[in-house]
Formats: C-alpha cells, sequence, structure tokens
C-alpha cells in the first residue's frame, strides 16, 4: 500500500515544512505584533491618535493582505535574492511567508487589542499610567488569549501556504504530494503527506489552545490544566524545536563531493536524472536535483546562477525565452525526445472529428507551432508555403477545411484535466504531463510527433560555465547507455532518446 513512499524523502519534507512554519511563525508574532500594536494606538480615540499614520498602515495591510500568496512569491524573488541570496529552497520561502502572512496577524491582533475593557484602560490612566505603562502592563497582558488564539491561526495557516512555495522548489510535504503524488500519481505519497501536514496542524492547534487554557483568567478559575497535559506541550514544544534545528542545521550541510545542481521538472526529467546520479557519484561528483512545477523558474534560477544546468525544455522554448529575457544561456546537449500527442475522449480516429471540432493547447506560442505542423502533416490544415514549422502561427494558416476552432490559452500542466473532463473535440498534451495523468502517447494518441520532431528536450547551461568537467560528466551521464536503457524500460516508447 505505501511501496511508493520514499520514507527518506518524506522526512526532509517533514523537516522542511516544520522548518518553514515555525521559523516564518516566530517572525510573523514579532512583526504582525508590533504591527497590530501600531494599527490599534493610531486609530480614532487610540493613545497616540494619528489618521495619517493609521492610514498609512491599514493601507500597507490591506496591500498585502490582497496579493494572493502564489503571486507574492514571484514579486518579492528580487527583494528574496537580496535578503537571503537564493531565490529556491525552503529558505527562499521564508520573506513570501512572513511578509505575507504578518498582516494578517497584526489584523488578528488589532481585533484582540478592541475587545480590551475601556473601564479598565481608563482607571490605569486615572491612576497615572503612562501610554507605554499602558499598553505593556494592560492592553497587551488583558489581550493575551485573543492574540495568542490570533497566533494559533497564523501558524495554521502558514502550513498550508509552504505548500504553495514548492514553486521555488522550496520543498515541503504540499510539495512532496504535488510533484511525487499528484504528478507521478503515487496515491500513497499524496496519503502519507496529507496525514503528517494533519499531525501538525492539529500539534499546533493544540499546542495553541494549551498555552490559551494556561493564560486565559475566565479559565483558570474554572479548571487548571493538567499536569500531564502541561508535559505533553513542553515535550511536543521540545520536539518541534528539535526538528526545526536539525532541519536548519542541514540547510548549510555541504557535501565532501562536488556539486552539480539540475533543474527539472518531476516526469520524466528528475526521474531521468535520478537514475543516473550513482553514474556520477562514482565519478566524484553529488548531483542535486530540484525539481519545478512550472516552465519559467528554472531558467530564471540558471541565469542567477542559482543552478548549474537544467533540463526541461526543448530549444524552440529556451530561443523564446532567450528573446523575451535576454538570458546569457546556452543549449549544450540533447538527450530525449518528448512527442506531442493528441488526444480525445469522443473520437478514435483524427479524420472523424467534425465541422467546427474544438482543439484545445497549451498558451506556450513554441507548442502551438509544434502542434500547427502536426496537424498540417495530418493534412487538416494547410500552412503557408516556405513557412518554418518551429515558428508557425495561426496567421500562417492558409486552409482549415474542418473549420477546427483552436483555444489556446490553457496552461499546459492543466490539459490532462481537460482531457479527462472531456472538454474538446481535440486536447494536445505535452508527453511529460500526458505520463503523469496515466496516459500512455503511443497507444491513446490520435496523433503523435515521430522521432524526427526538431523538439528534442536538452540539457541547458550558462555561457560561463558550459566547458565545465562537472557538466560535460552530467552530460556524458545522460547520454549513456544506462540513461538510454532506464527511458526505453521505464517510458516504453513515450519518451525516445536520442541517439
Amino acid at each position: 500500500m505505501l511501496g511508493n513512499i520514499q520514507w527518506d524523502k518524506m522526512i526532509v519534507a517533514f523537516g522542511e515544512t516544520l522548518y518553514m512554519t515555525v521559523l516564518a511563525g516566530v517572525a510573523c508574532f514579532i512583526l504582525g505584533l508590533g504591527l497590530g500594536l501600531l494599527l490599534y494606538v493610531t486609530d480614532r480615540d487610540g493613545l497616540y491618535e494619528n489618521k495619517w499614520a493609521n492610514a498609512v498602515l491599514t493601507t500597507v495591510v490591506n496591500l498585502f493582505r490582497a496579493i494572493p500568496f502564489i503571486i507574492l512569491i514571484i514579486l518579492l524573488l528580487p527583494f528574496t535574492k537580496t535578503v537571503v541570496g537564493t531565490i529556491l529552497g525552503a529558505n527562499a520561502a521564508l520573506p513570501a511567508l512572513i511578509i505575507g502572512m504578518s498582516p494578517f496577524y497584526a489584523r488578528l491582533v488589532q481585533v484582540a487589542l478592541r475587545e480590551v475593557d475601556a473601564g479598565v484602560i481608563e482607571a490605569a490612566k486615572a491612576m497615572g499610567a503612562s501610554n507605554w505603562d499602558i499598553i505593556w502592563k494592560v492592553l497587551i497582558p488583558e489581550s493575551k488569549p485573543a492574540w495568542l488564539g490570533g497566533l494559533t491561526s497564523t501558524v495554521v495557516s502558514l502550513v498550508g501556504f509552504t505548500a504553495m512555495a514548492g514553486v521555488i522548489g522550496a520543498g515541503g510535504l504540499g510539495n512532496l504530494a504535488y510533484l511525487d503524488g499528484f504528478q507521478r500519481g503515487f496515491e500513497d505519497v499524496t496519503f502519507m503527506a496529507t496525514a503528517l501536514i494533519l499531525v501538525l496542524v492539529f500539534s499546533f492547534q493544540w499546542l495553541g489552545e494549551t498555552v490559551i487554557a494556561s493564560v486565559d483568567k475566565r479559565t483558570q478559575s474554572q479548571k487548571q490544566p493538567q499536569k500531564i497535559r502541561k508535559g505533553l506541550a513542553i515535550v511536543l514544544t521540545g520536539a518541534l524545536a528539535l526538528g526545526t534545528v536539525v532541519t536548519f542545521a542541514s540547510q548549510f550541510k555541504t557535501s565532501e563531493l562536488e556539486t552539480v545542481t539540475v533543474g527539472a521538472t518531476a516526469v520524466p526529467h528528475a526521474e531521468i536524472l535520478t537514475a543516473i546520479k550513482p553514474l556520477l557519484a562514482e565519478q566524484g561528483i553529488d548531483l542535486k536535483i530540484v525539481e519545478f512545477q512550472d516552465y519559467v523558474l528554472p531558467n530564471k534560477a540558471l541565469a542567477a546562477k542559482e543552478l548549474d544546468a537544467n533540463y526541461f525544455q526543448h530549444e524552440p522554448y529556451l530561443a523564446q525565452q532567450i528573446a523575451e529575457h535576454g538570458y546569457d544561456i546556452e543549449s549544450v546537449a540533447k538527450i530525449h525526445i518528448e512527442p506531442m500527442g493528441g488526444y480525445s475522449q469522443r473520437y478514435d480516429d483524427l479524420n472523424t472529428l467534425p465541422q467546427n471540432a474544438t482543439v484545445l493547447m497549451s498558451n506556450a506560442a513554441s507548442d502551438q507551432s509544434r502542434i500547427l505542423a502536426l496537424l498540417a502533416n495530418a493534412g487538416l490544415i494547410t500552412l503557408a508555403e516556405g513557412v518554418d514549422a518551429t515558428s508557425a502561427t495561426f496567421t500562417d494558416i492558409t486552409s482549415n477545411p474542418k473549420n477546427l476552432q483552436f483555444k489556446y490559452d490553457i496552461e499546459a500542466k492543466l490539459l490532462p484535466t481537460a482531457y479527462q473532463n472531456d472538454e474538446a473535440d481535440l486536447i494536445f498534451i505535452n508527453t511529460n504531463y500526458a505520463l503523469e495523468a496515466g496516459l500512455n502517447p503511443k497507444t491513446d494518441s490520435l496523433v503523435l510527433e515521430d522521432g524526427d520532431s526538431p523538439y528534442a528536450n536538452i540539457v541547458v547551461t550558462r555561457a560561463d560555465n558550459a566547458t565545465e568537467a562537472k557538466i560535460q560528466a552530467l552530460v556524458d551521464a545522460l547520454r549513456s547507455d544506462t540513461a538510454k536503457q532506464f527511458i526505453d524500460d521505464k517510458y516504453q516508447g513515450a519518451v525516445l532518446a536520442v541517439d
């Protein structure tokens, strides 16, 4: 039942989720408490009423609360690089987690402070207490159960937010559930990762409730927390702290071997890289694989020198990325071909497509060109004479006898879901995503590219490290008989090794 689980990866992912949650939680507590206090004391009738300062603070809080977390991560990449020194990994997720959740906690603190009885504040003023005394000896102590409850909710929310940090290779249980569970179809991995996330959520929730019960005067008079509960809370806190410290230390662990860091998408690239790790280890090279969920960040990370190489794309896409972003990166080797295929739930033969049939494809221009070439080769459309198949666009179509209706605004990784939901007459899916969805391109597709496709997947490096020995060793391993045999055995012709 649990045969697909790699327990070493699961333990590391658990530690990464714990690490991101605890460190971000501590930072959110400090920043959120301070920001919440400022919102409260500068508000109308506050201790330091200032409508302009309050308006600025309110705008900042509302602004960062409004930005979806996944977008915030991307927006903060330059800031993250400056502060943390990297845009990859668990440490790179911390700025977005902290900046995204601190305003949320600040609002909860502000609400908690508003719940303090105004009569208590007036009594303190009548006794000559200064504003600082009121803040530290009245407001914060009196509202402690409420802001502790808010902190508990914030930390629990952080556990969920760590899953989205996988887009920058931050790791964690959520990322593992997506990459190994969803993309590779390992339901037991998804189940176990989810179970461990629930363990963390329930642990933080229970710890929060235990601490609140111990400081809340309303419950203390009714029922003191039992000693055994306090003991368990101490043990659990120690265990969580130890796990955080161990993971923190592992962030700076260095290998005695020379390291080559390669960015890749999960299937088949990361799987092929995993298969050649022993070959590189024999040469004293430690292959570190950073898995990505998208096609944009691997090139950005490579150009930023976060990676030594990446392995996920074909040359037309690389050319497009270089033209758009000016990256100083280049292809050093062709490794395999992932034939583009067209799939349908409704028809068994391409020629039976009806008039006005809907054709669904990804929003990547390079994908659209290869699909148009496929349709032209199949005789369903005609392209203008002399048009390069790798750069053809919809304006190059000179004949469309079936009046095919093209929809090309879909993210590539969502196309398998569109196929499963029968969203169109013909749906073109990249082979890596087709494999992840359990499709066999050779037997399930209506039309499939052959081995002469110009869209071979390549190893890409920067111009400044393309000739390094470890890069050549990586290329040799990927083009070795071991790699070719793995590709043949694993993908049964759905992925073709380049000779």
